[in-house]
């Protein structure tokens, strides 16, 4: 089985600010680059990753719990709907 790559410090950084949502404009401006260094290290990660899409990145950012999901609670509401089934509702936390 292969090793997995190893990510810099730096590119920790940056797949955590993808995995959060934000921008490659987003994350020049809070790690001080700019924004064609920020494009260029998200495509470096890609490639090291042998990633293809942002999705895949964020999925990889969580599964390596570079960030955390907080997944919204479930709870009964009401008396069931009359064909055995309970109804529920999702919260989401704030």
């Amino acid at each position: 089985m292969a090793i997995p790559p190893r990510l810099t410090l730096r590119e920790r950084e940056v797949v955590q600010l993808v995995g959060e949502g934000k921008t490659s404009k987003d994350i020049a401006t809070v790690l001080g680059m700019t924004l064609k260094t920020a494009e260029t290290h998200r495509s470096n990660i890609m490639v090291k990753l042998n990633l293809h899409s942002t999705v895949e990145l964020v999925l990889y950012a969580v599964r390596n719990e570079i960030v955390h999901v907080q997944l919204p609670a479930v709870v009964p509401r009401g008396p069931q709907n009359g064909n055995g089934r309970a109804q529920f509702a999702l919260q989401v936390p704030n």
